[in-house]
């Protein structure tokens, strides 16, 4: 069986008739305010898309599963990490220095009411200058959804990872279509 926690091959076991072969699988662990509420594992077979979820504080276990021979299609969309904003790095980049400029110019200014304005314009732009700079790294991560249809297109379906499970997705997609491929061939008649 893929590497899932041993939690989940030993709860997702039963539901594996003795001659289906585990292809793939990927676990996530659902949590809320860096508090696991629960965990879900996708396993793929080499003929179906099984779902093990379980919650933390209950001990109900929900196994969901969806015959590959049934579906129409598989889509999976791949959205890459965006990385940081390079607009942003750049104009906190440079208000900070424009703050850190200010503050030098304070030395050799007399005047109370220039030392005022240079000293609150500093703070003012090196603390949207150092928001900026943070504010550049925090883009979405890269995700991978895949949605499972029905012949006709329609939905059954959809579950949205994180990049890391680009292989995972890739699989569910080529073993779908193997599955498709024979169970759609053409039956040669001989008389």
């Amino acid at each position: 069986m893929p590497s899932l926690p041993k939690s989940h091959k030993e709860l997702i076991e039963p539901y594996i008739a003795k001659n289906e072969k585990a292809i793939d699988g990927h676990s996530i662990v659902d949590e809320s305010e860096s508090k696991k509420i629960g965990e879900k594992t996708y396993l793929l077979t080499e003929k179906r898309f099984l779902i093990l979820d379980k919650k933390e504080k209950s001990e109900n276990v929900l196994v969901n599963s969806i015959f590959l021979d049934s579906l129409g299609g598989v889509k999976v969309t791949q959205i890459p990490d965006q990385g940081p904003d390079e607009n942003s790095l750049i104009v906190g980049g440079l208000l900070a220095l424009v703050g850190i400029i200010s503050f030098g110019l304070l030395g050799p200014i007399d005047h109370s009411i220039i030392i005022q304005f240079l000293a609150l314009t500093g703070v003012a732009t090196l603390i949207i200058g150092a928001v900026m700079f943070y504010e550049a790294f925090q883009t979405p991560d890269g995700r991978v959804s895949i949605t499972l249809q029905t012949p006709e297109g329609k939905s059954v379906m959809s579950v949205t990872f994180g990049e890391e499970a680009l292989e995972f997705a890739e699989a569910v997609s080529k073993q779908a279509a193997e599955v498709h491929l024979s169970t759609n061939r053409p039956q040669k008649v001989t008389s």
